[in-house]
């Protein structure tokens, strides 16, 4: 997660989808968001296309603020959102060293702690891990010098391995490659980490979220919500944006 990310039209879109997820009475929400040094704010047309969330005012204002700070806010400030409509919410912190943010070099140690605090969590769990691209799956030679904007899948398949009945893991997924066609990534997905996956998106912002389970039970209900909130676009000019495969 960037800085200059912080408010757009994808992270409206982010917590609407899994606020569908996280109640009083359910699981809580595990956000490891992978901070990485600051760049220039982007003023992308498409990332200022504020739709899917957009009618929950409280979320999009917040979104809003966010995305018009002239200050370095810090990811972690959802938890006001989550607070105030009684959602449990754990963020894992920034790196200690240097200026904390999340690097190729540290990333086996920040792992490792996110891992740990993970396995120390005595209720269901949804991870929500947020890094600026993805999942290094079918990588394009342009990227491999900004690993840091990645998740490798070995470390995603380590938090998979922990997820018990009731536990949902949840990986942020830009969709820039036009190339890597959405039933191909979808493949790639189940044959990295299993049968109980789906992806989520809006083509028309390019962002999308990798679901992975432990169980089928779980996969057909959080299938269900999250379609449950699409479904609710049906009369939307680009209702047909929205996929859920």
């Amino acid at each position: 997660m960037n800085y200059k990310f912080l408010g757009n039209s994808i992270d409206l879109m982010k917590w609407y989808l899994l606020s569908a997820h996280i109640s009083t009475d359910g699981p809580a929400l595990y956000y490891v968001p992978m901070i990485t040094e600051p760049k220039p704010r982007s003023y992308d047309p498409k990332l200022m296309v504020n739709e899917i969330g957009a009618e929950y005012t409280y979320l999009y204002n917040l979104m809003q603020q966010f995305f018009e700070s002239e200050q370095e806010l810090d990811p972690g400030c959802i938890r006001e959102f989550f607070d105030t409509s009684g959602r449990d919410i754990k963020i894992f912190s920034r790196m200690r060293a240097s200026k904390s943010y999340f690097t190729d070099a540290e990333r086996k140690t920040y792992f490792t702690r996110a891992l740990d605090m993970f396995q120390k969590m005595k209720q269901h769990m949804v991870v929500y891990i947020d890094p600026d691209v993805g999942v290094d799956l079918n990588l394009k030679r342009r990227f491999r010098s900004n690993k840091e904007m990645y998740i490798q899948s070995e470390e995603l398949r380590s938090f998979k391995e922990l997820l018990t009945p009731g536990d949902a893991l949840v990986c942020f997924q830009h969709l820039g490659n036009s190339s890597y066609k959405l039933e191909d990534r979808l493949s790639d997905l189940k044959q990295a980490f299993g049968p109980c996956v789906f992806i989520a998106g809006y083509t028309r912002i390019q962002g999308s979220f990798i679901h992975i389970f432990c169980s089928e039970d779980d996969y057909g209900q959080y299938y269900e919500r999250t379609k449950q909130r699409f479904d609710q676009y049906q009369d939307f000019k680009h209702f047909d944006k929205l996929f859920i495969q």
